[in-house]
């Protein structure tokens, strides 16, 4: 398990809507902490992952808490933001990022690297992929403000927009879609409505129960509705209805009825072989086990076992992915945009590589792409440490430019032999060989590859 010393994570974290704040006050540092990625509606205190993940990475503050302290402290930093704050938008944030594309290594000496490109490179790059997911912090403006400016400059250099004389028939033929995790996929005619001009902003919030429901201010993801609305561009809803996630909270997928199963999983088999790879075990043990294991310590409100965590998990990762590889099917020349938590993004086995799955014969990993939206080294699961000429190499990292200064991220997750960093060496020889093929043809890995890239592209903002 990765741990580094507490005075290091005093300036690892920043709070998402006020990037300059650092400070040495241990409150402080928990309320700094994006408790977003798995959030689910309903309390956002209730939402854990997050705040669980910096601790389990950093032993030491374990020892600087007491458990009631710290579910205390992540009860105060997972409370959302004011809910009528002003809509704010920056139009042109992507020309004042640092991008970069990464590439994984797959060699003995796990040195991956990144690229620096600048918007018109990424936007062009993104424009001939079939699916793209945008990995955003929900509480953080700026990612959605990304996420905005993304969408209107990918619009602009779209070569068709199909349009019709009947509303069904130009929605159901646009070219490009954006798919959202915020809004559960039973309130999609009401999407449909706003898209079409028939009620507005007020009126989706009421009815799609924004508030109940995925808890993050709508005025956050404002500039991004306002964008399709003006662009005419379809908004899909990807989420799991808040009832059924409930359900496999407390009783796995089997508490979820045949009907249910086969909406969020249409494809039974493939969702299984997918979960039965050790290139996603791996990406388990590294993502999700150690978040669990210490809400259970810290008795925060979680599913009931392990089992039943991850199957939430997997289900909504395979929901989101199965509406998205719908639409696409549907829509053999279009675009779409997913934005979704950078938990799903992360690694590549949440949603992207599960819509690659699903469209295997559409160029497969190749028609999909990912960006994490300035993520932190701690959301890559990296230690703290030196990043100049004097600093040792560290196997599946590379140092790159952020809003504090050059920092070091896990940029690849090694899953077979001896790369693996959670599980026992087990696979050596043709069993190893097995291994890489299985996540190849599943679409968890490119051919030949022994990692799991973190994302396709990283956008930094300053």
């Amino acid at each position: 398990m990765r741990s580094a010393a507490i005075a290091d994570a005093f300036v690892f974290f920043s709070l998402p809507s006020s990037p300059q704040l650092y400070t040495s006050s241990l409150p402080t540092l928990f309320a700094q902490v994006d408790c977003s990625d798995h959030y689910d509606g309903g309390d956002a205190s209730n939402d854990t992952s997050n705040i669980i993940r910096a601790i389990t990475t950093r032993r030491q503050i374990l020892s600087a808490v007491s458990a009631t302290t710290a579910a205390a402290l992540v009860q105060l930093s997972c409370s959302p933001p004011p809910a009528h704050a002003a809509v704010v938008v920056d139009t042109a944030i992507l020309d004042s990022a640092q991008i970069y594309g990464i590439r994984t290594d797959s060699s003995p000496r796990a040195s991956p690297s990144a690229k620096r490109l600048d918007a018109q490179s990424l936007v062009s790059a993104l424009r001939k992929k079939r699916a793209v997911f945008l990995g955003e912090h929900h509480p953080d403006s700026r990612d959605h403000w990304v996420q905005a400016d993304l969408i209107r400059r990918l619009h602009a250099a779209a070569t068709t927009i199909a349009t019709s004389s009947s509303d069904a028939d130009q929605l159901q033929c646009a070219s490009f879609a954006i798919g959202i995790e915020a809004v559960e996929q039973q309130f999609q005619p009401i999407l449909d409505d706003y898209i079409m001009g028939r009620i507005d902003e007020n009126e989706l919030v009421l009815r799609t129960e924004w508030d109940a429901r995925w808890g993050w201010p709508f005025q956050l993801y404002a500039p991004v509705f306002l964008a399709c609305r003006e662009l005419g561009i379809q908004i899909l809803a990807l989420n799991i209805s808040s009832e059924d996630k409930v359900l496999v909270e407390r009783g796995g997928l089997l508490a979820l009825g045949a009907d249910a199963l086969q909406n969020y999983i249409p494809d039974r088999e493939g969702y299984d072989k997918f979960g039965g790879t050790r290139a996603f075990q791996e990406y388990v043990e590294f993502t999700l086990r150690r978040p669990f294991r210490l809400q259970k310590k810290l008795g925060l409100q979680t599913p009931d076992t392990y089992q039943y965590f991850l199957d939430r998990q997997a289900l909504r990762d395979e929901a989101m992915a199965s509406i998205s590889a719908a639409w696409l099917e549907k829509n053999p020349h279009g675009l779409l945009v997913g934005l979704i938590g950078g938990n799903h993004i992360k690694f590549g086995c949440g949603v992207p590589a599960r819509v690659a799955r699903m469209l295997s014969s559409d160029r497969g990993l190749e028609g999909v792409a990912s960006v994490l939206i300035n993520p932190t080294p701690f959301d890559t699961e990296a230690n703290l440490r030196r990043c100049d000429g004097a600093a040792a190499a560290v196997a599946d990292e590379t140092c790159l430019r952020n809003k504090i200064e050059v920092q070091n991220y896990v940029l690849q997750l090694g899953f077979a032999g001896s790369e693996s960093r959670t599980l026992p060496n087990l696979t050596k020889g043709s069993k190893r060989l097995d291994n890489l093929k299985e996540a190849e043809i599943i679409m968890q890995a490119k051919k030949g590859s022994s990692v799991l890239a973190l994302s396709d592209y990283v956008i930094l903002l300053p």
